[in-house]
């Protein structure tokens, strides 16, 4: 199979996937940009803005990162447990109060405040590679290496225009709200701020625990040859009809939802179900069994 047939059949695979393939990958955008756009100017906020020295900056900034670490090897434990969903609505609810903090704060405290509890709790959380794993929850062996590859690309990109929007920021200069002033490095913040409740507000009524079952077959995707013309038309009419006919064979699972035991689990309580009722006929069948040979019946069979 060539490149370009490879890229196409990847290319109509991708698209037959569900939409929260589409609303994780958007997610990865605004999480990249909340994420590097604070890294970008974090130091030059604490010495500019509240007039830390070099030392007392790298000090905060420091012991900050020392704590993301611990945080994020407690939320990479959550997610296998708890699921995706409520692992990102507790980080990102606790990140909208770390992040105002920084966006809106004016001392010393409310900065120590978000770098040493609010961030570190919420926003570590979010870079444990979080919607990576519902990204590979929700694409088959098929589409995986292409998600991923989509999801890589909307990573740097989304950091990229944060560094370009800080930029355009300081070519602004000053702006007064409310009597406030809000220098180019403090209105950079706000803008984070809002993409953080964004993706609080996307997350929350949208955002889902599910898993996409396919078997894999390794087969090509595509059922018919793409049209040869640049008739914008005829390639979208082609795109939707294979994608249709693919998205016929996924099927979408839930997990972690609503506390409920997942799929794996009902499957095992049900197999112990099943040999509960057989265990019980048996003993039932070996006691009739004795009864009818005259013999006393031994109870060997306990039952809960």
């Amino acid at each position: 199979m060539s490149a370009t047939a490879k890229f196409r059949d990847n290319l109509v695979a991708f698209t037959a996937l569900p939409n929260s393939v589409r609303l994780v990958l958007l997610l990865v955008f605004l999480n990249s940009f909340r994420s590097f756009g604070l890294r970008f100017v974090q130091q030059l906020y604490l010495t500019n803005e509240f007039g830390l020295d070099d030392l007392e900056a790298a000090s905060v900034l420091g012991t900050s990162a020392s704590l993301h670490v611990a945080f994020g090897l407690i939320g990479a434990v959550l997610t296998d447990a708890v699921g995706v969903r409520r692992v990102a609505l507790t980080a990102l609810s606790i990140s909208v109060v770390g992040r105002g903090l920084l966006a809106f704060g004016r001392s010393r405290t409310a900065i120590y405040a978000a770098f040493y509890l609010f961030s570190p709790a919420g926003e570590a959380l979010l870079a444990t590679g979080l919607y990576r794993v519902a990204l590979k929850k929700l694409t088959t062996p098929k589409t995986r290496a292409f998600a991923f590859a989509v999801e890589y690309a909307t990573f740097n990109l989304s950091g990229a225009l944060a560094d370009v929007c800080i930029d355009g920021f300081r070519r602004h200069g000053d702006a007064t709200i409310f009597s406030d002033t809000y220098t180019p490095t403090r209105q950079f913040l706000v803008l984070t701020f809002v993409v953080v409740c964004a993706s609080w507000v996307l997350v929350a009524l949208h955002l889902r625990d599910e898993s996409v079952v396919e078997a894999d077959d390794g087969s090509p995707v595509a059922s018919t040859p793409p049209p040869t013309s640049y008739s914008l038309t005829a390639w979208r009419s082609w795109q939707a009809r294979e994608a249709a006919r693919q998205a016929a064979s996924i099927r979408v699972v839930a997990s972690h939802a609503g506390g409920r035991p997942s799929a794996k689990w009902g499957d095992v309580m049900a197999t112990l179900r099943t040999r509960a009722i057989g265990a019980s006929l048996r003993c039932r069948w070996l006691s009739s069994a004795s009864q009818s040979n005259g013999r006393k019946s031994t109870s060997f069979c306990h039952h809960s």
